[in-house]
Order: C-alpha cells, then structure tokens, then sequence
C-alpha cells in the first residue's frame, strides 16, 4: 500500500468520480475568487485573473471525461490544466512574496497621458478599480489567496499523480 492509496479515496481513483469532483473543485474555487471580487469588493489583478481561467478549462475538459469516459488524453489535458495553474499561482505567490519581479501585465490598469484634466484623471482612478499584483488583497491564516490556489493546485496535481501511480478503476461502478 502506497501514500497515495491512503490519502486518496478508493472512490476518487474512478474517471468519473475524479471529473465530477474536479468541476466540483473549480466550481467552489470560482465562487470564492468571485465572492472576493464583488461582495467583499476586492478588485482581482490581472494574475488572478489568469488563474481563474485554468479552473474553466478544468471544467469543461471534465465535463467531456464525463461523456468519454476513460480518455487518457482528457487526463492529459487536466493534468497540463493543473500544471499550468501552479506555475501560474507559484509565480503570483512569488510576486506577492517580493521573490519574482511582477510583468508588465501587473502594472497600474490606467493609463494617464499628459492631456488630462484633473477631473478625467480622477474620473478614471474611481471608475476602475486598480489591483496590484505586488500585494495580497485578502490573506487568510497568513496565506494569500494565491498561496492558497497554489496549494489547492499541488494537491489537484498529486491526486492526478497518484491515479497514474495506483491505476484508475472501472468507471462503471460510479
């Protein structure tokens, strides 16, 4: 018996028990970037926004596993889904952390030429809202939202780890 057999419900080594609990992953990681984004009213920068997007591939790359079934490049897909999202996360955590130099993309959103009045300069600071990429929004338990991303992205990538390791299951049984 292995680590990952322990850690990883039986169940979970079935395709489709793993897709559905995947878009069900995704599905609570979206509503959480989107309740920090419109009711807490915390503007997401761009890098979340990036690392949103690997979280909608997630869900529709399982909701074709679930029509196909044992697709092994579906898995494939997933895995290069959530390998992506780490690297995406890892980088952010890492900008936020000061270890990376933040890109270009996570520069101020608004762009102020010499041509503006003071009225059209302060119309555009409050009709966009500018997030930093350098500095968490929301930490909670010391952790960023990417820090938590990255570590629900590594722990999405060593269930996929341990699928390959230990075999998937029948899915006719789910």
């Amino acid at each position: 018996m292995s680590i990952f057999t322990m850690v990883l419900p039986a169940d979970l080594r079935n395709y489709k028990v793993l897709y559905k609990f995947l878009i069900g992953v995704s599905i609570v990681a979206l509503l959480s970037a989107y309740i920090t984004e419109y009711v807490m009213k915390l503007p997401p920068c761009f890098l979340c926004m990036y690392q949103r997007y690997c979280y909608f591939l997630l869900i529709i790359f399982s909701a074709i596993g679930i029509a196909k079934m044992e697709n092994k490049q579906i898995v494939c897909l997933i895995a290069i889904t959530i390998f992506a999202a780490c690297l995406i996360a890892g980088y952010h955590a890492g900008v936020e952390r000061g270890i990376f130099r933040a890109s270009a993309h996570c520069s101020s959103q608004v762009k102020i030429t010499d041509d503006l009045s003071v009225s059209e300069i302060k119309d555009m600071l409050y009709d966009k809202p500018v997030a930093s990429c350098e500095r968490a929004a929301l930490k909670f338990i010391g952790l960023s939202m990417a820090e938590w991303n990255l570590l629900l992205n590594l722990w999405l990538l060593a269930i996929l780890f341990s699928m390959w390791k230990t075999g998937f299951k029948n899915h006719a049984k789910a």
